[in-house]
């Protein structure tokens, strides 16, 4: 069940939509001081999988992705380094360690690219690794892969 202060971080997410850059960036700062024990995720993050190929090899592959955040509800986008014209979006939960949520394709016409992670927090917030999966068009399957994900400020 959700508490009073989660409650209250949502209403400010809301407020926020209406709300100028700089006090939304204030109204998601404050939601993660009511919310003390919650990881901040709100930034930019490198994106690592790995990206399976027909014949069984595969491929890695980088996302540049940045994440906003209202207290234990993160969202964000992300693209495919080398390929900004074909954004993902990101909608997840942080629970106590974990962060989990799914992804897609901007362009919703666009099954190919649309899946669910779940990853572990590092107690630094400096990374986070999990697994991945998602519908692959080109191979006509569900995969699945390795999924870590590198702070850009830690990494600096």
């Amino acid at each position: 069940m959700e508490t009073l202060r989660d409650v209250l971080a949502f209403m400010l997410s809301i407020l926020a939509k209406s709300a100028s850059a700089e006090l939304s960036s204030r109204l998601s700062r404050f939601s993660l001081w009511i919310l003390p024990d919650t990881p901040a995720l709100a930034g930019a993050w490198v994106v690592r999988f790995r990206d399976p190929l027909p014949g069984g090899a595969s491929r890695v592959c980088k996302i540049d992705a940045v994440l906003t955040q209202f207290g234990r509800r993160v969202q964000g986008s992300g693209h495919v380094q080398g390929e900004p014209g074909d954004p993902f979006e990101y909608k997840g939960w942080i629970r106590r360690n974990a962060f989990f949520g799914d992804f897609r394709r901007r362009n919703r016409n666009i099954l190919a690219g649309t899946g669910t992670f779940v990853v572990k927090i590092a107690a630094d917030g400096s990374d986070m690794t999990g697994r991945c999966g998602w519908y692959d068009s080109d191979l006509d399957a569900v995969k699945s892969s390795p999924y870590e994900w590198k702070n850009v400020r830690a990494t600096a």
